[in-house]
């Protein structure tokens, strides 16, 4: 993590980080928004931007990849279900897991799932398994 202390060259940023990588910037006091350090370590965790439906990078509001308020007052945020899913949070390797499926709907028979809410992933785990 590198600090400069502030823009020198016409900034319109608060940091960035390299994806893959163990490099991310932060200029001025922008270091100091936990906001903005989790959407640059998401980078160094391999994570893309979250763009919405509209195509554009950052209009994703729902996860810290895509543009969410940054401010340590506002609410608490994370990554969204697809940036936790492709860094295998929810169990196994890949998509292997008693914990995560995947459907294809046109090869998978007529079957019955349970849907478990993010929130409550760990209170409804089957542990007899």
């Amino acid at each position: 993590m590198y600090l400069l202390e502030g823009c020198y060259v016409e900034c319109g940023w608060a940091a960035y980080a390299y994806v893959n990588s163990w490099n991310s910037v932060y200029q001025g006091s922008s270091y100091a928004a936990v906001g903005v350090q989790v959407h640059e370590l998401g980078h160094n965790f391999n994570l893309a931007h979250s763009g919405g439906l509209d195509g554009k990078t950052y209009s994703d509001h729902t996860c810290m990849m895509g543009n969410p308020l940054y401010s340590d007052e506002i609410g608490k945020m994370c990554f969204n279900a697809a940036k936790n899913w492709q860094m295998s949070w929810y169990g196994g390797v890949g998509d292997t897991s008693d914990y995560k499926v995947k459907v294809d709907p046109r090869t998978t028979p007529l079957s019955s799932f349970t849907l478990v809410g993010i929130g409550e992933f760990d209170k409804n785990i089957n542990r007899s398994k």
